[in-house]
């Protein structure tokens, strides 16, 4: 699905709307799939969009326990004035000859989907990792769906806490870590801009506390200079005796641990002191 994180599919489940990390329509015949495509109509802008190769966000409901296609939305063009995309949406009246043989009571219900494990999500959830490519966001809970010929299965929640303590939020990102630095120890380094350290492969011990990480380094402050890298000794380890210091929120996904997503301590020498 191209190098981009895809728009996800629409879901409305128990009366609230999730994203799904799948796409239900892929798994019609193929036939069926290019019957849809080209009867959906596209306006081109000069431009497309890298997180919409298949050019569509379906909507899909569950509602006595089957899944349903609502409709199908495509970017239909651009408003110059809000500066805002807008789309055209092809419902039942217009899907319906296409999908005749799955045609209930007004509704098409989606027999054709079995599938386990159908990740869905909600989009105030926090996110812990992001990949720029297909369906690969993971947030701090998930729901996963199961179905059997449309029919819904089975529903699993699962909560990727794996250690309660402080958040890794924006306020230590901009706040505490970075403010206790002792900048005047390093004049060479003022106006010379920032430092990122990027907090990865975090190691918890046997409480569930990190014990551990890897920083890796960023910015331009250290460039070309003589002593760039043990100054980059000296900063990392600064930084990463305080980070060690506080007793951390840690999320665990499969055997990755984690702060979550954006955890990075930012060192601004180009301010002035």
């Amino acid at each position: 699905m191209g190098a981009s994180e895809q728009m996800a599919e629409r879901l409305m489940m128990n009366g609230k709307e999730y994203g799904m990390q799948y796409l239900p329509l892929f798994d019609l015949d193929t036939l069926l799939q290019k019957a849809i495509q080209s009867r959906l109509d596209t306006v081109s802008r000069g431009w497309e969009s890298t997180a919409l190769w298949r050019g569509y966000v379906g909507y899909w409901s569950i509602s006595d326990d089957y899944l349903y296609l609502d409709s199908i939305c495509t970017p239909a063009g651009w408003d110059e004035e809000t500066h805002q995309e807008y789309w055209r949406a092809y419902d039942y009246g217009v899907l319906r000859e296409i999908l005749a043989d799955y045609c209930h009571d007004g509704r098409i219900r989606a027999e054709w989907v079995t599938r386990d494990n159908i990740p869905v999500f909600d989009r105030n959830w926090k996110m812990l990792s992001y990949a720029h490519m297909g369906f690969s966001s993971c947030f701090d809970k998930q729901i996963l769906c199961s179905f059997r010929k449309g029919l819904l299965k089975e529903v699993s929640y699962k909560n990727h806490l794996f250690h309660s303590g402080v958040q890794w939020s924006e306020n230590w990102y901009n706040g505490a870590i970075a403010s206790q630095f002792p900048y005047d120890q390093y004049p060479q380094l003022k106006g010379r801009g920032p430092v990122y350290f990027y907090i990865r492969d975090v190691e918890v011990d046997e409480n569930g506390r990190m014990c551990d990480c890897r920083l890796l380094l960023g910015g331009t402050a250290l460039r070309d200079l003589a002593d760039a890298d043990s100054l980059a000794e000296q900063l990392t380890d600064w930084v990463k005796r305080k980070i060690l210091s506080v007793d951390w929120q840690i999320y665990q996904v499969g055997d990755t641990y984690s702060l979550g997503l954006n955890a990075l301590v930012a060192l601004n020498f180009g301010r002035t002191r």
